[in-house]
């Protein structure tokens, strides 16, 4: 990642005719390491990070909203899991047999967000 950030940087650079970083900070990784890690991240990645274009904060009452809004946002994997557009580009792999079919993960997405179990694994994000 380092190589690809440098050399992406100084390509970047000279394109642009300027100088200086292009990142902020370093590349970092965590290790996805059980099941429930790789369920939430999911989630994270297609419910609630898009959901703050539309509400900066989840709660009880706008959770009907922000699904609604997830459900129509095209930039995210979101609509695959829920059967709702079948993309020739995406291979859901592993994670499609932890949710075989819509109901069970909109099920987990929806409980995810009423129960706020995203607040138990956000010490685990790199943000």
């Amino acid at each position: 990642m380092h190589k690809l950030g440098t050399g992406y940087t100084q390509y970047f650079n000279k394109k642009y005719n300027r100088v200086g970083s292009l990142f902020q900070g370093p590349f970092k990784a965590v290790l996805v390491d059980n099941e429930l890690y790789l369920k939430y991240l999911l989630i994270y990645i297609n419910v609630i990070n898009p959901s703050e274009l539309c509400e900066a904060n989840l709660t009880a009452e706008n959770i009907e909203k922000v699904l609604s809004f997830v459900e129509e946002f095209l930039w995210s994997t979101h609509r695959e899991y829920l059967g709702k557009r079948d993309s020739i580009i995406i291979d859901k792999g592993l994670l499609g047999e932890i949710f075989p079919n819509s109901e069970t993960y909109r099920e987990f997405a929806k409980n995810m967000l009423l129960t706020k179990q995203y607040n138990s694994a956000e010490s685990l994000f790199l943000e």
